[in-house]
């Protein structure tokens, strides 16, 4: 699962700029398979200064929004960097949700979440 980029002229595909992901983990000795998508976000590991936010899988697509809209709002009201892990933790069916940034940021881009998740909880308890 090597990462490419891929010429629209000719259809050749052109190695990433720096290496493709196996290449790296071959470096250190890693087979890549062995990397826990429930920690890692579409574009790659989170900031090792990043808060974790487990948040229940059906709320994550309400966190994201159409087109990621959501998201970028939050980002945008909060200051902080979100993203969302690429797996669910199977065994809670929770989805980790990265916030990162000073604790202020932090704090609001929680609230924010923690509202999302609080009305689609309430929405599907609802007879």
């Amino acid at each position: 699962m090597a990462a490419h980029l891929i010429d629209n002229k000719g259809g050749n595909q052109y190695k990433n700029q720096t290496q493709t992901i196996d290449d790296v983990y071959k470096q250190v000795g890693l087979d890549n398979k062995c990397v826990d998508d429930t920690m890692m976000t579409p574009y790659g590991p989170p900031s090792a200064h990043a808060y974790i936010i487990p948040v229940p899988q059906d709320a994550v697509g309400l966190i994201i929004g159409k087109g990621g809209e959501t998201i970028r709002t939050l980002q945008l009201e909060s200051g902080a960097k979100v993203q969302v892990a690429k797996k669910t933790v199977e065994e809670t069916g929770m989805r980790n949700v990265f916030v990162e940034g000073p604790d202020d940021k932090y704090r609001k881009a929680k609230q924010m979440i923690d509202e999302i998740v609080l009305n689609q909880q309430s929405m599907s308890h609802k007879p």
